[in-house]
């Protein structure tokens, strides 16, 4: 029995010792698929295929309107350059205008007290005169 059981033992091991090496050097699994899932497959890569050309020509379109919007915005900016140039050009204009403005109103101010003394002046000069007929038309009278 002890043989027999020494025997089986053997075999047992053997057995086992050569399976792992039958399993490396097997051919690779098959598989096996159906029509239905072949075809279901088949739709699937269409539907992706189709999704990744939809997304393709959408990342164009988009490339296309950046390249758009980014001459719009250079043009923008360009535009806003000018502006601010036009806007400092305008404010020393401003400036330039009421230092002028305030020349001519000193000058006004200068011209009116020039005009308040000659009014004086006459006014004086015509008191002065109509004094001096009234003496002699008196002296006139007295002689």
């Amino acid at each position: 029995m002890k043989k027999i059981k020494s025997g089986i033992c053997m075999c047992l091991c053997f057995l086992l010792l050569s399976l792992p090496v039958a399993t490396c050097f097997a051919s690779p699994a098959t598989y096996q698929i159906t029509e239905a899932e072949l075809t279901q497959l088949e739709q699937s890569l269409i539907q992706q295929e189709n999704s990744l050309i939809q997304a393709l020509n959408l990342q164009e379109m988009q490339k296309e309107e950046l390249k758009e919007l980014k001459a719009q915005l250079e043009t923008a900016l360009n535009e806003l350059r000018q502006s601010k140039a036009e806007i400092q050009r305008l404010r020393i204009d401003l400036v330039k205008a009421s230092e002028s403005i305030e020349a001519a109103n000193q000058l006004f101010r200068e011209y009116e007290e020039e005009a308040k003394r000659a009014s004086s002046r006459l006014k004086r000069q015509r008191n002065l005169y109509g004094f001096f007929v009234a003496f002699l038309g008196g002296y006139c009278i007295l002689n």
